[in-house]
């Protein structure tokens, strides 16, 4: 049996952030994260794996979590990658007058 590899302190990153939904507006909460991730996955789900960022469903309906599917250690592909995810996130929640608070947070 082959063991599976394994990656020495430091050589792989997890990157979390989270975001709150909110009305373009007014800023007010928007409900709508099981909605976000049935547009990409087709159905209900919790989890939304796009390449090296995953999209995952927090506790509440106004909060997504942008994270690190796999430890990462090339830090420009992780930037570059959220960068990409936050931007297809802002365009889809345009149908709902939504957009993510211009900030990650801890709600």
């Amino acid at each position: 049996m082959t063991q599976p590899s394994r990656i020495h302190l430091f050589q792989g990153y997890g990157i979390e952030l989270e975001y709150m939904l909110v009305d373009k507006d007014t800023l007010a909460v928007k409900p709508v994260t099981d909605e976000l991730l049935k547009h990409e996955l087709g159905e209900y789900g919790s989890d939304f794996e796009n390449g090296i960022v995953t999209w995952s469903n927090e506790l509440v309906l106004h909060v997504i979590e942008l994270k690190s599917t796999e430890p990462e250690s090339n830090f420009n592909a992780l930037e570059n990658g959220f960068a990409e995810n936050v931007k297809r996130i802002n365009a889809i929640l345009d149908k709902w007058n939504a957009m993510l608070m211009p900030t990650a947070a801890h709600p």
